[in-house]
Protein backbone atom coordinates (compact mmCIF):
# COMPACT_ATOMS: atom_id res chain seq x y z
CA UNK A 1 0.00 0.00 0.00
CA UNK A 2 3.01 2.21 0.58
CA UNK A 3 4.40 1.73 -2.95
CA UNK A 4 1.21 2.55 -3.92
CA UNK A 5 1.03 5.86 -2.65
CA UNK A 6 4.37 6.45 -3.18
CA UNK A 7 3.50 5.71 -6.73
CA UNK A 8 0.94 8.22 -6.97
CA UNK A 9 3.01 10.95 -5.71
CA UNK A 10 5.79 10.13 -8.03
CA UNK A 11 2.82 10.60 -10.59
CA UNK A 12 2.02 13.38 -9.52
CA UNK A 13 5.09 15.22 -9.03
CA UNK A 14 5.78 13.99 -12.88
CA UNK A 15 3.11 15.90 -13.82
CA UNK A 16 4.02 19.04 -12.12
CA UNK A 17 7.13 19.34 -13.66
CA UNK A 18 5.35 19.38 -17.15
CA UNK A 19 4.56 23.10 -18.03
CA UNK A 20 1.27 23.95 -18.60
CA UNK A 21 0.25 24.33 -22.16
CA UNK A 22 -1.54 27.58 -22.65
CA UNK A 23 -4.31 27.85 -25.44
CA UNK A 24 -2.44 30.56 -27.39
CA UNK A 25 -4.85 33.14 -29.24
CA UNK A 26 -2.93 34.25 -31.93
CA UNK A 27 -3.39 37.54 -33.91
CA UNK A 28 -6.55 36.65 -35.30
CA UNK A 29 -7.82 36.25 -31.48
CA UNK A 30 -6.61 39.41 -30.57
CA UNK A 31 -8.55 41.01 -33.45
CA UNK A 32 -11.56 39.06 -32.66
CA UNK A 33 -11.28 40.40 -29.42
CA UNK A 34 -10.92 44.00 -30.31
CA UNK A 35 -13.31 43.65 -33.12
CA UNK A 36 -15.80 42.59 -30.62
CA UNK A 37 -14.95 45.26 -28.19
CA UNK A 38 -15.21 47.73 -30.52
CA UNK A 39 -18.63 46.36 -31.76
CA UNK A 40 -20.05 46.50 -28.41
CA UNK A 41 -18.65 49.60 -27.58
CA UNK A 42 -20.73 50.52 -30.85
CA UNK A 43 -23.79 49.53 -30.01
CA UNK A 44 -23.60 51.18 -26.32
CA UNK A 45 -23.32 54.57 -27.50
CA UNK A 46 -25.86 54.35 -30.16
CA UNK A 47 -28.17 52.99 -27.59
CA UNK A 48 -27.58 55.75 -25.39
CA UNK A 49 -27.66 58.36 -28.54
CA UNK A 50 -31.24 57.01 -29.10
CA UNK A 51 -32.09 56.94 -26.06
CA UNK A 52 -30.93 60.34 -25.31
CA UNK A 53 -32.04 61.80 -28.60
CA UNK A 54 -36.48 60.80 -27.31
CA UNK A 55 -35.53 62.36 -23.98
CA UNK A 56 -34.84 65.22 -26.07
CA UNK A 57 -37.60 65.46 -28.55
CA UNK A 58 -39.77 65.04 -25.20
CA UNK A 59 -38.95 67.90 -23.31
CA UNK A 60 -39.00 69.75 -26.86
CA UNK A 61 -42.13 68.71 -27.49
CA UNK A 62 -43.12 69.85 -24.01
CA UNK A 63 -41.49 73.03 -24.26
CA UNK A 64 -43.12 73.91 -27.85
CA UNK A 65 -46.74 72.95 -26.38
CA UNK A 66 -45.90 75.09 -22.67
CA UNK A 67 -45.32 78.03 -25.21
CA UNK A 68 -47.82 77.19 -28.42
CA UNK A 69 -48.83 80.53 -29.95
CA UNK A 70 -50.41 80.80 -33.30
CA UNK A 71 -50.39 83.42 -34.96
CA UNK A 72 -53.47 85.50 -35.23
CA UNK A 73 -53.66 88.17 -38.29
CA UNK A 74 -55.86 90.66 -39.02
CA UNK A 75 -58.16 91.48 -41.91
CA UNK A 76 -55.79 93.89 -42.99
CA UNK A 77 -52.81 91.91 -42.70
CA UNK A 78 -54.49 88.50 -44.71
CA UNK A 79 -55.76 91.72 -47.33
CA UNK A 80 -51.94 92.69 -47.60
CA UNK A 81 -50.48 88.97 -47.97
CA UNK A 82 -52.76 88.56 -51.10
CA UNK A 83 -52.52 91.91 -52.48
CA UNK A 84 -48.84 91.78 -52.27
CA UNK A 85 -49.22 88.08 -53.94
CA UNK A 86 -50.98 89.47 -56.66
CA UNK A 87 -54.17 87.53 -55.77
CA UNK A 88 -56.08 90.35 -55.32
CA UNK A 89 -56.38 93.60 -57.67
CA UNK A 90 -56.22 97.34 -55.95
CA UNK A 91 -59.99 97.64 -56.14
CA UNK A 92 -60.74 94.19 -54.44
CA UNK A 93 -58.13 95.12 -51.67
CA UNK A 94 -59.59 98.44 -50.95
CA UNK A 95 -62.80 97.17 -51.17
CA UNK A 96 -62.74 94.50 -48.78
CA UNK A 97 -60.68 96.65 -46.42
CA UNK A 98 -63.52 99.28 -46.31
CA UNK A 99 -65.79 96.32 -45.67
CA UNK A 100 -63.47 94.80 -43.01
CA UNK A 101 -64.56 98.80 -41.30
CA UNK A 102 -68.23 99.47 -42.36
CA UNK A 103 -69.90 95.75 -43.65
CA UNK A 104 -67.86 93.17 -41.93
CA UNK A 105 -71.29 90.59 -43.46
CA UNK A 106 -69.85 91.81 -46.49
CA UNK A 107 -66.29 90.65 -45.94
CA UNK A 108 -65.29 87.95 -47.91
CA UNK A 109 -65.00 85.20 -44.97
CA UNK A 110 -61.13 84.26 -46.76
CA UNK A 111 -60.25 87.85 -45.51
CA UNK A 112 -62.14 87.62 -42.01
CA UNK A 113 -60.02 88.68 -38.75
CA UNK A 114 -58.54 86.21 -36.42
CA UNK A 115 -58.85 88.63 -33.39
CA UNK A 116 -61.18 89.67 -31.43
CA UNK A 117 -59.87 93.44 -31.94
CA UNK A 118 -58.59 95.47 -34.73
CA UNK A 119 -56.90 98.83 -35.42
CA UNK A 120 -58.77 100.33 -38.45
CA UNK A 121 -56.54 100.61 -41.54
CA UNK A 122 -55.24 104.02 -42.77
CA UNK A 123 -58.11 103.06 -45.73
CA UNK A 124 -57.51 106.98 -47.59
CA UNK A 125 -53.91 106.66 -47.84
CA UNK A 126 -54.40 103.50 -49.80
CA UNK A 127 -57.57 105.06 -51.69
CA UNK A 128 -54.57 108.10 -52.67
CA UNK A 129 -51.99 105.77 -53.38
CA UNK A 130 -54.38 103.41 -55.74
CA UNK A 131 -56.98 106.00 -56.76
CA UNK A 132 -56.29 105.00 -60.81
CA UNK A 133 -56.78 101.38 -60.39
CA UNK A 134 -60.23 102.06 -58.28
CA UNK A 135 -63.61 101.32 -59.82
CA UNK A 136 -66.29 103.40 -59.56
CA UNK A 137 -68.44 101.43 -57.30
CA UNK A 138 -65.83 101.29 -54.68
CA UNK A 139 -64.95 105.06 -54.85
CA UNK A 140 -68.71 105.81 -54.30
CA UNK A 141 -68.83 103.00 -51.90
CA UNK A 142 -66.00 104.13 -49.75
CA UNK A 143 -67.28 107.72 -50.48
CA UNK A 144 -70.70 107.03 -48.33
CA UNK A 145 -69.10 105.56 -45.01
CA UNK A 146 -66.56 107.93 -44.99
Amino acid sequence: MYNQSNVGNANQAHISKRPVRRKRIGCLGCFGYSLLTILILAIGFFAFNTIRNKIEEIEQQKLEARFDYKQKLSAEDKLAQAFEKGKISADTYVLQLAYSLYDAEKLDPLYKSDNDIDFPPNLIDLIMKHIDELSDETLEYVAKKI
